[in-house]
């Protein structure tokens, strides 16, 4: 069987039956929202998209026009087309040598030179925490919005012990396609404070339903057969984890939900799983291109990929695709390149990767120049 970072990773054939025959009806919907009203301590509105979520959470803020929203400068195209959609700027934040998050000095001089900044999202890249309890210090002195976005990170702690999703002002989750808590679509919104917010009213139309439907048959029968991903993609038979912008918000139908409430209930397993893998690849991979910070972090991390930093990516990556690993839906730019930890990695396979890679690292002379 082919191996993919993404594609089709969350999907087993008990889950694939479990889409087939989810049950629709307001019952889930309530139950999922008394669920995450319970665990994060907020009130819960429920999307078909996390960027739909996310929009919907800056809208009820009313923040004055021209206002900024900081991000971690490694952050996904729908973050991005959300603060936009909700006609707000950008501050992009860097991130340290050895981190994958912006630290709270770097926001602190960030705000120093940009007055209009007045929300901070972070996102825990990868589900390694940020350095949450002085970001949310400089964010209550400067009154400034704090959004917690999971869609990484469901389930991380930080470095003092407290859960991702406890400190925000809002909490943003995802329950779209390759996410810890992957049921094709899906996103909520969790505010701890008395925002105005408008709810969805429409839901996805029937088709796009039909598609998510189909999408996890189709991603498991490929995995197996490389040449029906082809033909599936021509047919269109596979659920796009973008959305177009501008297509307006949505609220989540039942039998989403009620594949959500099947992960959330299994998701200390998951995340057992993801930490086992992780510390596979850390003990056996080659030490020169791991990060010693993210190392020491997996036990608090929830794992969502494990990165490793290498010169020659494009070559790493097609080298292993000689083997069937195929590595190359990565988002990041420059050296990283992440490793798959999902449910359909076992501890044997993610020996083979490591085995391969150092492999690699020993045939490339000047990796290092």
């Amino acid at each position: 069987m082919n191996v993919f970072s993404s594609f089709g990773a969350n999907y087993s054939f008990k889950f694939v039956l479990r889409v087939i025959f989810a049950r629709n009806g307001y019952f889930f919907q309530k139950k999922l929202v008394n669920f995450l009203k319970k665990k994060y301590q907020g009130k819960v509105i429920l999307t078909y998209k996390c960027r739909e979520a996310i929009e919907l959470g800056l809208l009820s803020l009313a923040l004055p026009k021209e206002s900024f929203v900081a991000i971690c400068s490694i952050s996904c195209q729908e973050v991005i087309g959300a603060i936009k959609q909700a006609g707000l700027n950008i501050e992009y934040l860097d991130i340290g040598k050895e981190g994958l998050n912006f630290s709270a000095s770097v926001l602190k001089r960030a705000l120093a030179k940009n007055l209009k900044i007045k929300a901070v999202l972070i996102q825990n890249t990868l589900g390694y925490p940020c350095e949450i309890e002085n970001i949310a210090k400089i964010c209550r002195k400067n009154s400034l919005v704090l959004i917690e976005d999971l869609a990484h990170c469901v389930g991380c702690k930080y470095e003092n012990g407290i859960e991702a999703g406890s400190m925000g002002d809002m909490v943003v989750l995802s329950f779209s396609q390759n996410k810890i808590l992957d049921v094709t679509a899906g996103g909520a919104l969790i505010f701890k404070k008395p925002f105005r917010v408008i709810l969805p009213k429409k839901e996805p139309d029937l088709k796009r339903q039909l598609v998510d439907r189909i999408n996890p048959v189709c991603m498991y029968l490929s995995k197996s057969f490389y040449p029906l991903y082809l033909l599936f993609q021509k047919l269109v038979f596979f659920s796009k984890p973008f959305t177009k912008i501008g297509d307006g918000i949505h609220q989540l139908p039942g039998w989403y939900c009620s594949l959500v409430l099947y992960k959330l209930n299994n998701l200390d397993y998951e995340l057992s799983h993801r930490r086992e893998i992780a510390g596979i690849y850390a003990k056996l991979i080659d030490k020169d291109i791991l990060s010693a910070k993210l190392v020491s972090q997996i036990s608090l991390s929830a794992n969502f990929r494990f990165p490793v930093f290498v010169p020659k990516k494009e070559e790493l990556i097609s080298y292993l695709a000689l083997y069937g690993i195929f590595l190359d839906d990565t988002w990041f730019k420059g050296t990283a390149l992440t490793l798959p930890t999902h449910i359909n990695i076992s501890a044997k396979k993610s020996k083979e990767i490591s085995f391969l890679i150092n492999k690699w690292i020993d045939n490339v002379s000047d990796l290092r120049s």
